[in-house]
């Protein structure tokens, strides 16, 4: 059989797509609506931008997970270049308190083994109960008023 297109008009709803349809069966041919090509052709352009925003928004979460991959990596980086600092700090002041030098200390090393307690551990507990009265609150109802602890007289009592 020679190829051939047959072409089938009519008003609407008269049954030509169910008419082309037995027809495109009976001789195992395509069927080609006009309807779905021209649909097609009209919203080729909407299909079009649908797959370039998908393929955007896929491009724009692998940029995302790249940058938080990446902002991870230097956080991870600057802690460990943080804390190897403050080991060598530490081990610095260690030694200098070793071999018996002043060390003055920059606050960046971690604290170390060293006989006096920070000003800020000196003070005294907190008690929730009132103190009782002893024989230092009599002298202070004398008159004598006692003169506060500097924080060198502190550390001086916890260094003995």
């Amino acid at each position: 059989m020679k190829p051939f297109k047959t072409t089938i008009i009519g008003k609407p709803c008269a049954g030509k797509s169910f008419f082309g349809g037995k027809l495109a069966d009976h001789y195992n041919v395509p069927h080609i609506l006009t309807d779905r090509v021209l649909n097609d052709i009209e919203h080729w352009q909407d299909e079009q931008e649908k797959i370039f925003r998908v393929l955007e928004d896929k491009r724009r979460k692998a940029k995302e997970a790249e940058e938080t991959k990446y902002a991870e990596f230097v956080k991870a980086r600057d802690e460990k270049k943080a804390n190897a600092e403050t080991e060598r700090l530490s081990k610095k002041a260690a030694k200098k308190v070793a071999e018996g030098e002043d060390y003055a200390s920059s606050g960046n090393e971690a604290p170390a083994d060293v006989t006096s307690p920070p000003p800020e551990q000196v003070d005294e507990p907190v008690v929730d109960e009132a103190p009782k009265p002893d024989a230092a609150d009599d002298e202070e109802d004398s008159g004598a008023k006692k003169e506060p602890e500097t924080i060198e007289e502190r550390q001086a009592k916890y260094k003995k």
